[in-house]
């Protein structure tokens, strides 16, 4: 099997370095989006036996996978990753909730200052790696959805949530009234923005730099897709840069 002879290979040169995986904390956790039970385990002369899938209610979806605080499944859904984000950020939000009131208590606008550094980094976390957009332009020039939908509105109703426990309004405000009056970006906005700020940094790199040469250049892909890193970058359109002077 080629991963069981990568794996071999990986142990190797980790013995060379004088290193050593640990069982313990190397899992493995096979990524398909189709409806099967061919998640074969890995087994190797060193003793590492990896398996990472479960059933889940009769439909093998993968048991998520904790990786760099993201929860990868088996589809690359993010759906797991967007419900503990949500349920992180409503733990801070009940927290904050006693600061005050609309009779005592913070200032609205320390308690939204309290919302942005709080609870929206925690709500964004990630996003570099799994937030796509809503929707992405096909080859016929027409926009598709992303399928994100569900987990944006998980991470919109906590904010939505800490907003209203900012300021001192009504349940029934519209939310659009609470963005504007907090200062404080729709979730979908401030995902879009994450990513763009993630891939201006990634364009101003030197041209060598790995994430450019196999990441950020097309030809490295079928001209038929586009990866989630491409499709932001190709957004940004043209980026000057000036060079660095040196005394």
């Amino acid at each position: 099997m080629l991963l069981e002879e990568e794996l071999g290979l990986i142990n190797q040169r980790a013995a060379e370095e004088g290193l050593s995986l640990d069982p313990q904390k190397t899992e493995l956790l096979h990524f398909s989006r189709k409806r099967h039970i061919k998640n074969p385990a890995l087994r190797t002369p060193l003793g590492l036996d990896l398996s990472r899938i479960t059933e889940v209610k009769g439909c093998l979806i993968g048991t998520p996978l904790r990786w760099l605080g993201l929860y990868l499944d088996r589809r690359l859904s993010f759906k797991h990753h967007a419900a503990q984000m949500a349920a992180r950020a409503y733990k801070v939000t009940k927290g904050l909730q006693i600061l005050g009131n609309t009779v005592r208590g913070a200032p609205p606008k320390l308690a939204t200052q309290a919302v942005e550094s709080c609870i929206q980094p925690i709500l964004l976390y990630g996003a570099e790696a799994w937030w796509p957009g809503l929707t992405r332009g096909n080859r016929r020039g027409l926009e598709t959805s992303n399928r994100v939908g569900i987990q944006a509105e998980k991470l919109q109703k906590v904010q939505n949530a800490a907003i209203r426990n900012a300021l001192p309004t009504y349940l029934t405000t519209p939310t659009a009234a609470l963005h504007r009056e907090a200062g404080i970006q729709p979730i979908t906005l401030a995902l879009d923005h994450r990513v763009a700020m993630a891939t201006l940094r990634a364009r101003k790199l030197e041209p060598s730099h790995p994430l450019v040469e196999r990441r950020l250049r097309e030809r490295r892909y079928p001209t038929r897709y586009k990866t989630r890193l491409i499709r932001p970058s190709e957004a940004l359109g043209t980026i000057k840069t000036w060079p660095t002077t040196q005394n």
